[in-house]
C-alpha cells in the first residue's frame, strides 16, 4: 500500500500529532519578563522613586550597589509574584533585569541582609510612603480617567487578618483567639483597592489594637476637623473590632464620617432595641437585585431596617450615635446550613449577629447625618467594607503573604510593605486598563508582565525585540504615568 492508498482517517490521525522541534541551547540573551522591566523603568522615572529611596536604610559598603537598587529589586520580586527570598532568583537571573541593573544584580543572601537592616524608623517612613503613594495614584486616576470612574470620596476600610506559621523560629508568632499559630497584620485599603498602610503584629494581638494611631496616620494632612467635616468626603469603615472608644473619638477628632459594625458588648444593641421598640421599614431591593433573583429563580428574603440612638457610657451624656439595625427573615433550614458551614463557634458572628426565631440581625453604629442619608444608603455604604477582604486575599494568594520569609518581625514588616507597594502599582495598571472591572494581580501579570523578548546588542545600545502582537500591551504600559500631575504636594504633607 503506497502513500496515496492510506485511508483518510489514518492520515488525519497522523497529522494531528505534535510536530517534532529540535531544542538547541545557545548564548542568545532572552527575557520572560519584558513587562516587568518596563514597570521598573517607569517607576524609576516617576516622582515616586525619589520618595521611595528616602525610606530605605543606608548601605555604607563601597561594594554595595546601594539601598535604592536593592529596594527596587525586592519590589520587582513582589511585582513578579515570588514566594520568598530564595525565589528571587527567578527575577535576578533574567536577562532584561540584569541589563537594567548594569549586571550588578544583588545575590539572594544580600537581599536577605538588606531586609534585616530595616529599623522601626524606616518602616514608619515606608508606611508613610505607602499612604502618600496611594493618595497620589488616586488623585492621578481622577485626573486621567473620565469623571465618575473613580470615587471622589476618600473612604478607608481597615481590617486585621492572620498569617499562619508552621514553626517557632519567626519572631512574634503566637496563638490567636481562634487558636491559630500565626502572625497578624493590620491593613488599610481605600474604595478602589489601593493600600494605605500595613502593620505587622504578634499573633496574639487583639484585633483592632493600635487602630486609632493607624487612622491618624492615614488621614492626617493639612486639613483640620472643621474642613473635613464641611467637605464631607472622608469616611472610615470597620468591623466590630473597631467599635471602641479610642477609634470613635479619633474619627470625631479628625472630622471623619464613620460606619462601624456594632459590637454587642460595647453597645448592648441587641438588648436595647428589644426594649425601646423600633419602627421597622421594608428594605427596597434595587432593579438589578430583582433581575438577578428572577434570572436565578430565587426569591429575595424579606428584610427590614430601623434605627435607635446609643449613648456611650464614656461620653458623659454629651454624645449620641444612631445604630442602624437590619433584620432578614431566614428559614430554619438556611440557619442550620449557616451554622454547619461556620461551625458552632463563629467568633465574628457572635459580635455582629443576633438570631431570634427566623430573624437574622446586623447592626451598624455611625455618625453620618441621617437627614441627608437614608438608613438604607448608610447600610449599603457600610456593606461595601467587605471588599477590603478581597484585597487581603489578594495579598495572601497573589503576593504570597500567607506566611513570611524572615525570622525578624521588622524584616517581615519590610517584606509586607514592599508587597503592598507592588500591589498598588499593579492595581494602578488594572484600573487604567479597565476602570469598570479592574482585574486582580494574576491576570495583570499574565497580560502585562510575562512577555517574552530577545535582547540584542549593537550600535552602543541594547535593543529588546518582542513579538508584534504585544504592541498594544506595551502602549498601555507606557500610558501608566502622571500626565500633567505633580505629586510633590501630596508627598510634602508627610
Amino acid at each position: 500500500m503506497n502513500a496515496n492508498q492510506v485511508p483518510r482517517q489514518m492520515r488525519r490521525a497522523t497529522e494531528r500529532r505534535l510536530k517534532k522541534i529540535k531544542i538547541i541551547p545557545n548564548e542568545v540573551n532572552l527575557t520572560a519578563h519584558t513587562g516587568l522591566g518596563i514597570f521598573l523603568e517607569i517607576f524609576d522615572k516617576s516622582p515616586l522613586a525619589k520618595e521611595f529611596a528616602k525610606c530605605l536604610p543606608e548601605r555604607k559598603s563601597h561594594r554595595s550597589v546601594g539601598s535604592y537598587m536593592l529596594g527596587l529589586l525586592v519590589l520587582a520580586g513582589h511585582i513578579r509574584g515570588v514566594e520568598n527570598i530564595s525565589s528571587m532568583n527567578r527575577v535576578r537571573n533574567d536577562g532584561y533585569i540584569e541589563e537594567l541593573f548594569y549586571d550588578e544584580v544583588a545575590a539572594v543572601r544580600t537581599l536577605g541582609d538588606f531586609l534585616y537592616d530595616f529599623e522601626t524608623e524606616h518602616l514608619e517612613k515606608l508606611n508613610i510612603f505607602l499612604n502618600n503613594m496611594a493618595k497620589a495614584i488616586h488623585e492621578q486616576l481622577q485626573i486621567q480617567l473620565p469623571k465618575g470612574k473613580v470615587d471622589e470620596n476618600f473612604i478607608i476600610d481597615m481590617d486585621s487578618t492572620h498569617h499562619t506559621s508552621y514553626g517557632e523560629a519567626v519572631e512574634g508568632v503566637a496563638y490567636n483567639y481562634k487558636n491559630q499559630w500565626c502572625l497578624q497584620s493590620h491593613v488599610a485599603f481605600d474604595s478602589i483597592g489601593l493600600c494605605h498602610g500595613i502593620e505587622l503584629q504578634p499573633g496574639n494581638t487583639k484585633p483592632g489594637t493600635g487602630a486609632a494611631e493607624f487612622i491618624d496616620n492615614v488621614f492626617r494632612d493639612t486639613r483640620n476637623q472643621r474642613l473635613r467635616r464641611l467637605a464631607g468626603r472622608d469616611f472610615f469603615r470597620g468591623d466590630s473590632a473597631y467599635c471602641n472608644q479610642s477609634v470613635i473619638k479619633k474619627c470625631i477628632e479628625l472630622g471623619l464620617q464613620f460606619t462601624i459594625t456594632a459590637h454587642k458588648s460595647t453597645t448592648q444593641w441587641d438588648r436595647t432595641f428589644s426594649k425601646v421598640g423600633l419602627d421597622w421599614q421594608d428594605w427596597e431591593y434595587s432593579e438589578s437585585d430583582l433581575k438577578k433573583a428572577k434570572n436565578s429563580g430565587q426569591t429575595l428574603p424579606q428584610s427590614q431596617i430601623a434605627r435607635f440612638h446609643w449613648e456611650p457610657s464614656w461620653s458623659k451624656e454629651t454624645l449620641k450615635f444612631p445604630i442602624i439595625v437590619k433584620r432578614t427573615w431566614m428559614t430554619y433550614s438556611k440557619l442550620k446550613d449557616k451554622a454547619k458551614k461556620n461551625g458552632q463557634k463563629n467568633f465574628f458572628e457572635l459580635d455582629t449577629v443576633k438570631e431570634e426565631g427566623d430573624w437574622e440581625y446586623y447592626a451598624v453604629v455611625t455618625n453620618i447625618d441621617l437627614s441627608k442619608w437614608s438608613l438604607q444608603e448608610v447600610f449599603e455604604h457600610h456593606r461595601k467594607r467587605g471588599n477590603a477582604e478581597n484585597f487581603i486575599k489578594e495579598g495572601k494568594y497573589n503576593f504570597n503573604l500567607k506566611g513570611f520569609p524572615c525570622g525578624s518581625m521588622l524584616a517581615n514588616q519590610a517584606w509586607a510593605c514592599f508587597a503592598q507597594i507592588a500591589h498598588n502599582l499593579i492595581r494602578w495598571m488594572a484600573i487604567l486598563d479597565n476602570p469598570d472591572r479592574p482585574s486582580f494581580a494574576k491576570k495583570i501579570r499574565d497580560d502585562f508582565l510575562f512577555i517574552p523578548g530577545k535582547l540584542v546588542s549593537g550600535s552602543r545600545q541594547i535593543v529588546l525585540r518582542v513579538n508584534k502582537s504585544v504592541k498594544e500591551v506595551l502602549k498601555k504600559i507606557e500610558g501608566w504615568r502622571f500626565p500633567g500631575f505633580d505629586s510633590a504636594r501630596i508627598f510634602s504633607t508627610a
